[in-house]
């Protein structure tokens, strides 16, 4: 076997380039946004952290609404930047700068992931009724008029989506 079929490192002794960077006429493009742009992602996440902290404060409404699916399409930014980045993950030679940047904007993942299913669920047990009920596995009625009711459904509707949109999980309630 040789050298460039057998090594799967940038070794200095052998110059050979993994799988991924062996590639690397293709992804000069991807290797200068995911460096560039880390300030760029650092700004996405911290908006819809920020969104989701303006809309623990708010009622459902059109208002409400209006932000989530605002929040949505920066959530579509965020995905589209991890998957710029998701490659340089598995990376196995030793240009470790990449897979540090693409840590880096990973490392964010699982917080704001926390961050945005703790926001949807205080969202749902704001607008539930907490009332005694003898048998829990009663559904729990909601306490708001019709009108309510429906600016709630659409509110949910679009958090689900928000939620699906970062976590990649769509909430079961």
């Amino acid at each position: 076997m040789d050298a460039e079929n057998s090594s799967n490192t940038n070794s200095p002794a052998n110059g050979t380039k993994c799988w991924l960077h062996s590639i690397q006429d293709g992804l000069v493009k991807q290797i200068s946004l995911l460096h560039k742009r880390k300030s760029d992602f650092d700004a996405v996440v911290i908006n819809i952290k920020e969104g989701v902290g303006k809309l623990n404060k708010m009622e459902p409404g059109d208002e409400m609404c209006r932000d989530l699916e605002g929040l949505a399409e920066t959530a579509k930014i965020y995905i589209s930047m991890l998957a710029a980045a998701a490659p340089f993950l598995m990376c196995d030679c030793n240009n470790s700068q990449d897979k540090a940047v693409a840590r880096l904007y990973f490392g964010q993942r699982s917080e704001l992931n926390q961050i945005v299913n703790d926001a949807y669920h205080a969202f749902w047990l704001r607008f539930r009724k907490t009332d005694d009920i003898s048998d829990p596995s009663m559904e729990m009625e909601l306490h708001h008029s019709d009108g309510d009711l429906e600016s709630f459904s659409a509110c949910t509707v679009l958090f689900k989506g928000l939620i699906y949109e970062i976590t990649g999980v769509y909430p079961s309630h």
